[in-house]
């Protein structure tokens, strides 16, 4: 056996395999931090987030609070997912998300008169890309996120270009078409209304200039979300 050769080979392959790893998105587990009551009174900083399988939401009391007083409890979960809760005494609780979907929580103790309650929308697990440094076109989170009957998605484009606006289920089925037609460049606020479509997880894609952005909203029938 020639050394040489064998240990040349070795070299190649290595190197092959640590340029794949570096060339390879990371895919990261993030942990956010919900705190309650203390400062806070009767309510939950922050109420919303956007998350992602794999990701871990934590609880924490704010100054002296614990789960005593501020009892934790899933209210909306997604099929599939493991419900959660906490009514002892304790501090902290933590959650790993393992489905997508709308999460929705409440404080049995403080919810049905101070409405004390939380949400979160987990995103399917997915390799974070690169932002592209000559983007044309921004997307923001649309407004309110979760709705229940009528949202607004605004977008902005640096330049003039032919613009599509679609709505899909997260399996990629086609719901509707909001906008298709060229635009100047600004800034542009198209309304989405909820209709017959039953509740959950709904993508937003923005076509335009060769680049595709997209954005998830949450569609829930519940009175108490802001319409």
């Amino acid at each position: 056996m020639n050394f040489k050769k064998t240990h040349h080979a070795i070299v190649i392959v290595f190197s092959i395999f640590l340029m794949l790893i570096l060339s390879t998105p990371d895919c990261v587990a993030r942990i956010y931090t919900i705190q309650f009551g203390g400062s806070f009174f009767h309510s939950y900083n922050p109420d919303t987030l956007n998350v992602s399988v794999g990701d871990t939401i934590r609880w924490v009391g704010n100054g002296t609070s614990t789960f005593v007083a501020h009892s934790l409890q899933s209210d909306t979960i997604p099929v599939g997912a493991e419900a959660f809760g906490v009514i002892d005494t304790g501090t902290s609780f933590a959650y790993e998300v393992k489905q997508p979907g709308y999460y929705h929580y409440i404080c049995t103790e403080h919810f049905f008169r101070e409405k004390m309650a939380g949400s979160f929308i987990a995103a399917p697990k997915s390799f974070v890309h690169p932002e592209i440094s000559n983007q044309v076109l921004t997307l923001d989170q649309n407004y309110p996120n979760p709705f229940s009957t009528q949202t607004t998605i605004h977008y902005s484009l640096k330049r003039a270009s032919d613009v599509k606006l679609i709505i899909y289920t997260l399996d990629g089925k086609f719901i509707r078409e909001l906008v298709d037609t060229y635009q100047d460049a600004g800034s542009y606020d198209v309304d989405f209304y909820s209709g017959i479509f039953l509740e959950g997880i709904y993508l937003c894609k923005l076509f335009t200039g060769g680049e595709i952005l997209s954005n998830k909203l949450a569609l829930t029938r519940r009175n108490y979300i802001n319409k």
